[in-house]
């Protein structure tokens, strides 16, 4: 996992690109963690005046299971949900699967999970990277249906997690070798990130948190844009978003809010929800 050091620099160069005096400034500070820290809060309060800043927070459960055993994580956990979700003009959306347990959290929790429809689209993920021996086992019952849902236990309903399983472990998943180490050994923490929704520029950028070491992008490098393109045939949550646009229009009002937390299984569309809200936004910032 990159250092917190390194994600405050990461947010740096996103928040201070149209300053690039401040921006070189900034990243003299080298490694002063404080420093970093101070400085990208003092930036997002700046944007009281701009509009509105979204950070989203996607696989936020990651964070959560890594802060027993990173001190950077309980960095980030901290500044994010403390620091950042009380400034005024400044929104914490996480997704996560599960309750944050977060002081003051509103969440919106995802109903209709791992039913027979929903289970089918994680099933042909794990399925396509089978052999097709090992695919024809999967389609015979009972079988297919005992070994999916302890796929799903063990990781969480992740269907990247089941995908990356079936990848690596396809040829020997009935070997002796238990799901739960299956699982250990791939290291699935999801492809945690942070998302910098900036309304003033008309313009979604994020920033990495928890990627492969091989994956991890530094603020030396350029800022990609959101992987994700806002999807046309997305079917509205009337319930959700009106959760959301009552916790925007308060922070447009100057009311700081707590963080809100999207949670449901994985595979429910939290991530998509949370881009779409973006999108729909836009126009109105």
């Amino acid at each position: 996992m990159p250092k917190a050091v390194e994600y405050f620099k990461d947010l740096a160069y996103v928040l201070f690109n149209d300053r690039k005096d401040i921006l070189k400034e900034i990243l003299e500070y080298g490694n002063k963690i404080n420093d970093l820290k101070t400085a990208v809060t003092r930036m997002l309060k700046s944007h009281q005046a701009k509009g509105m800043c979204l950070l989203i927070l996607d696989y936020a459960e990651s964070l959560k299971y890594m802060m027993d055993k990173d001190s950077d994580a309980v960095t980030l956990w901290n500044w994010l949900y403390k620091t950042a979700a009380a400034i005024s003009g400044v929104v914490v959306l996480a997704t996560s699967t599960e309750y944050l347990g977060w002081e003051g959290e509103s969440w919106q929790e995802l109903k209709g999970i791992v039913d027979d429809e929903n289970i089918q689209p994680a099933a042909k993920l794990f399925c396509q990277w089978m052999e097709p021996r090992k695919q024809n086992e999967m389609d015979q019952e009972p079988k297919k249906d005992e070994l999916l849902w302890e796929l799903i236990k063990a990781v969480n309903g992740n269907p990247k997690s089941l995908e990356e399983l079936g990848k690596k472990f396809g040829s020997s998943i009935y070997s002796s070798k238990s799901l739960v180490d299956l699982v250990a050994d791939l290291n699935l923490y999801g492809y945690q990130h942070v998302i910098l929704f900036q309304y003033s520029t008309d313009s979604i950028k994020y920033i990495p948190l928890l990627l492969p070491q091989s994956e991890v992008t530094t603020w030396q490098n350029e800022v990609f844009l959101v992987p994700y393109l806002q999807n046309f045939n997305f079917v509205d949550c009337p319930s959700v978003f009106e959760k959301l646009y009552y916790i925007v229009k308060k922070n447009k009002e100057g009311i700081a809010c707590k963080p809100i937390s999207l949670c449901g299984l994985g595979g429910m569309g939290k991530t998509e929800i949370a881009i779409e809200f973006c999108y729909q936004n836009i126009a109105n910032y």
